[in-house]
């Protein structure tokens, strides 16, 4: 159980660093595409980061709907693409690149067109 809104802000902005540290900003846009089968674009993937570093933003519309909290949403985050690494190693390597390249892409429509096309464009 978690204390203060405070204490869970920090709690989750530390998660957030480790990963980075240990994963890197490209892996973790990729998980959290994957993961989401595209609910997060990879524009929306590293907002969704900046966030959470800068301001602690402990929820999200994803969050809400299909996790606890923060924490274990990054958790199966992690846990899907590091299955996806282990099972099917080329995919994993394809979409890290392909979210890299695409991270930083603002315009709303090709956005939407990865998130949508996303669960049928790498298979």
């Amino acid at each position: 159980m978690h204390g203060s809104v405070l204490e869970m802000k920090l709690e989750i902005q530390e998660k957030m660093r480790q990963l980075l540290d240990s994963k890197g900003e490209s892996w973790l846009v990729a998980a959290m595409v994957e993961s989401s089968i595209g609910y997060y674009s990879p524009n929306m993937a590293k907002n969704r980061i900046k966030s959470i570093l800068q301001d602690g933003r402990w929820f999200a519309e994803r969050t809400m709907c299909c996790f606890a909290n923060t924490t274990d949403e990054l958790d199966f985050d992690v846990r899907c693409f590091e299955g996806l690494e282990k099972n099917i190693p080329e995919k994993a390597k394809i979409l890290i690149k392909s979210c890299d390249a695409a991270k930083d892409c603002t315009d709303f429509a090709i956005n939407g067109m990865i998130s949508c096309a996303y669960p049928t464009m790498l298979s």
